[in-house]
């Protein structure tokens, strides 16, 4: 069973308030403006009517942004490696996966952070691959085994050996955004299989406050005139990048996503575009932009009910923790964030399985997340009020002072019930202190050793070592 978006989401702003964010935003792009990093994008804009206040700053106004709402679509759908229908993005479906681009990796075997490589990478596709509430991967954080120069191209490559589940990419520049969808339309036999069928997106972000630099557009563009979905993120620390206050927060990461928009569209109309919004508190005594805080839960809450409002897809966030450990604090954030998540209908949800606030990936962290994601399963599941499940008859027979254990009903029935294979219910003084930790432990170790899909193409290995070459004979120059 995959997670379907609630009737009963949480309704915090409802349609005024995110209304009012709306013009705020609007308000902000047109009499302050945003820095354009980008000589065609500022001239395709002015083309269209925005109004240049000199060193790229552009004003952009509530009609020219209103016509790209108009054609950016509100539904699209996101394929496996080998064609399946794999995500359906309709404002309906709940899709999770990982994060990428951490410096740092939570060794299993150790429980010490070491650097990010190939090999911590390609476990990290493995674990992704072996858990059932995973939907999608990505391409798996910054390498430091290999040139920094193809070092995003290689990951994406490594990655693909292990899993044919979609993939968001974010390799590093826009010229690796061209080679990396180069690649994916090799595998598939083309431009237009790619198009029709795309199993991967692109991830970008603007630079806040209110700076939409060149490369981060350049991206936006690649992504869209090749039919490949593409996520625009603002991540703010308010009293930081962002003003202090939520709602200033908000609209002025929505001015930023809407400016973005804009250009998407202009450039490549009909495009799929999914806005994210990360709005997070800058901590002030570590001065970190927490993933951990309420208040991070509770902004990016707010961020999906707005693009409710415009009926657009959401690029949620949950499954993360500041902790640098396995314990009672990373348990409870990763636990509050991925409800939250839920009962906000984001639609595509990322970094789960991300510590130490993103520097660092966990496959014993995207393991426990698995486990929350099965248990909170049961929040989606119908109550069944028909006449029979109400077991008049059962109850009349056993009657007052009776009990239920041996009855037929209960014999055909109790294993419905879920039940975790981690999470320990014994009587007092029958399991030991930290069999939890343990056990998620065992169990990723267990993925990473023999986990193995067996659905990766052959053909593709060649395809991805001749680019791999390629890619190589870049850094000899």
């Amino acid at each position: 069973m995959k997670f379907v978006s609630p009737e009963h989401k949480l309704h915090i702003l409802r349609k005024e308030g995110c209304g009012k964010v709306h013009e705020a935003a609007l308000k902000i792009i047109a009499e302050i403006g945003v820095v354009v990093g980008s000589k065609r994008v500022i001239k395709r804009l002015l083309d269209v009517g925005a109004k240049d206040k000199g060193n790229g700053l552009i004003c952009i106004s509530p009609e020219i942004i209103e016509k790209s709402l108009q054609t950016v679509p509100s539904q699209f759908k996101l394929f496996s490696v080998n064609g399946q229908e794999a995500m359906d993005i309709n404002k309906k479906s709940m899709y999770f996966g990982v994060s990428t681009s951490s410096l740092g990796y939570i060794d299993p075997y150790t429980g010490k952070k070491i650097a990010h490589t190939s090999e911590t990478s390609a476990n990290m596709a493995r674990v992704a691959d072996g858990l059932g509430n995973i939907d999608y991967v990505g391409n798996g954080g910054l390498l430091a085994d290999v040139d920094p120069r193809i070092g995003g191209r290689m990951n994406v490559s490594n990655t693909l050996r292990y899993t044919t589940m979609p993939m968001y990419f974010c390799p590093d520049y826009a010229e690796s955004y061209v080679d990396v969808i180069k690649l994916a339309q090799d595998i598939v036999g083309g431009e237009k299989n790619l198009r029709e069928k795309p199993f991967l997106f692109g991830y970008c972000e603007p630079v806040p406050p209110l700076h939409l630099s060149g490369d981060s557009l350049d991206k936006l563009i690649i992504c869209g005139e090749a039919g490949v979905p593409v996520v625009y993120m603002p991540y703010s620390m308010r009293g930081g990048t962002a003003p202090i206050t939520l709602a200033s927060a908000l609209a002025q990461n929505f001015a930023e996503i809407l400016a973005g928009l804009t250009i998407h569209q202009l450039f490549c109309p009909g495009a799929p575009f999914i806005p994210g919004s990360m709005p997070t508190i800058m901590d002030m005594r570590t001065t970190i932009g927490s993933y951990g805080a309420p208040e991070f839960c509770f902004g990016i809450n707010l961020s999906s009910e707005i693009c409710d409002f415009y009926n657009l897809p959401f690029f949620g966030t949950a499954g993360s923790t500041d902790s640098q450990h396995m314990d009672m604090q990373s348990a409870s954030e990763v636990t509050m964030s991925i409800l939250s998540t839920l009962l906000s209908g984001a639609d595509i949800v990322h970094d789960t399985g991300v510590m130490e606030h993103a520097s660092a990936l966990s496959p014993e962290l995207l393991v426990y997340t698995d486990e929350i994601l099965d248990m909170l399963k049961i929040f989606q599941e119908e109550v069944d009020l028909s006449e029979e499940a109400f077991m008049f008859d059962v109850i009349k027979e056993i009657g007052p002072r009776g009990n239920y254990l041996q009855h037929e009903s209960t014999l055909l029935n109790f294993k419905q019930i879920w039940y975790s294979k981690i999470f320990e219910r014994r009587l007092s003084g029958e399991s030991k202190a930290n069999i939890f930790a343990e056990k998620i432990r065992a169990k990723t170790i267990n993925i990473i050793e023999n986990h193995y899909n067996l659905e990766i193409n052959p053909k593709i290995l060649p395809i991805l070592l001749e680019h791999e070459k390629k890619w190589a004979k870049l850094i000899e120059k």
